[in-house]
């Protein structure tokens, strides 16, 4: 069943933008400037690896549109955090592989991901453990390379953390950080490399829509047939549901990263998930860390992605800096690096939605990333471009499913207050 859109009078909440209605029945042949075999919305991460795949897969004539310019969304603002500690199986086996394409980067695409291995300590007090444990489980059992720590070992890892709340926590050493922008490049390189097209600057004014089926768009730049949509335009993508009467319940919230730097250039040297600050930290360049915030509670208010502060507030700077000085007391004279807010595009149970249409054969979306977009984009485009060319993904993609959210049966949090998954 098709859910209400969430349009108001033609327009989408949080959208300035107004789409036309239902194209169901009218002929676009006449109004097309050109034809793809497949078009992708969105030049992030995701839809970058959408066409890198689809042409790995065969397809040569694919054309990515993109309203700005590559990785100039959430995707250019990311951590870029790369890990595999998910509690939900799917979402793990989905890390796991996209670990190993950043690991394998240059080879696979030709371009650059300026991966760095650091491993990532996962830590929190005893009564959290067993959630840790459950997880570790868990993805010992799929292949993930992690474990349980103590807090001795914690120790060792990190000799400047403070433990007294600390009982003991998880480590997965082959977990590091990318470039978002040059992981973007890499992969929309090889696409363009490979026969695909790019339009930067050029929005989308409509989807074209016959007899329930896509028939390509309409774009800033003239009408595109196509048969096979991808729609990976993040925060955006529920304005262009709703014009063709689907409602997706993405939400888009402001995310700060504050980057500090301690005077004597000392610095954790891992990816730091600290469940009991609901924070994150991971090192950056030579001699700084980058701190961001693990609490659903910071998402709570709704962001324009068009129109929002990308600057931390000074509350912001004070907040995160007080996350890492109360775990690193070491590191009370940190100063103030740099700066910037990117968007969450997040949907109600903080995971992925991945689906078709229910009013538009051949278009699906991607969306609700919920912080987990750049780590997972890899293996994301796998399974979109699978969907896309008619073929059976290697995960079990029902779980990402639109209508879990009107069936309620979204998928379950091991970390419920957190945006870990």
């Amino acid at each position: 069943m098709v859910a209400a859109c969430s349009c108001i009078n033609g327009r989408s909440r949080g959208s300035d933008r107004v789409f036309s209605k239902y194209a169901i029945g009218r002929e676009w042949s006449h109004l097309a400037n050109e034809s793809f075999d497949a078009v992708v919305v969105g030049a992030g991460v995701n839809g970058a690896a959408s066409a890198y795949h689809l042409v790995k897969k065969g397809l040569s004539n694919v054309l990515v549109v993109d309203k700005g310019v590559l990785a100039g969304g959430p995707t250019g603002a990311s951590s870029a955090v790369v890990r595999q500690h998910y509690g939900h199986e799917v979402t793990a086996r989905m890390a796991m592989d996209s670990l190993k394409f950043f690991q394998n980067f240059e080879e696979l695409t030709g371009g650059h991901a300026d991966f760095k291995t650091c491993g990532v300590v996962v830590v929190g007090s005893e009564d959290k453990l067993e959630t840790v444990r459950q997880v570790v489980e868990m993805q010992q059992r799929i292949g993930i390379n992690t474990g349980m720590v103590d807090r001795e070992e914690i120790l060792e890892l990190e000799p400047d953390m403070f433990m007294e709340d600390i009982g003991g926590g998880a480590w997965e050493p082959g977990a590091g950080y990318a470039d978002p922008v040059a992981t973007t490049s890499g992969l929309m390189a090889s696409a363009l490399a490979g026969g695909a097209q790019a339009w930067y600057d050029t929005a989308i004014t409509e989807l074209l829509i016959e007899r329930g089926a896509v028939a390509g768009v309409a774009t800033t730049r003239g009408s595109i047939l196509t048969d096979k949509l991808v729609i990976a335009a993040g925060p955006w993508t529920p304005a262009l549901a709703c014009s063709i009467g689907v409602d997706v319940p993405i939400r888009a919230s402001r995310h700060p990263v504050l980057v500090f730097q301690h005077p004597s250039r000392r610095r954790p040297q891992h990816i730091i998930f600290d469940l009991n600050q609901i924070m994150y930290s991971r090192p950056e360049g030579a001699d700084m860390t980058l701190v961001g915030t693990l609490d659903i509670a910071h998402s709570q208010d709704d962001a324009d992605p068009d129109n929002f502060e990308r600057q931390p507030s000074l509350d912001e700077i004070a907040e995160w800096g007080q996350m890492l000085m109360t775990r690193f007391p070491e590191y009370a004279d940190v100063e103030t690096r740099a700066g910037w807010c990117g968007i969450y595009e997040y949907s109600p149970d903080w995971h992925h939605v991945i689906d078709e249409l229910p009013t538009a054969r051949g278009c699906w979306i991607v969306c609700g990333t919920s912080g987990h977009g750049f780590k997972l984009g890899p293996a994301v485009g796998d399974i979109v471009s699978d969907l896309a060319l008619g073929r059976e993904p290697r995960y079990a993609v029902e779980d990402f499913s639109l209508a879990r959210f009107s069936s309620g049966e979204p998928i379950a949090n091991r970390y419920a207050e957190t945006i870990i998954g």
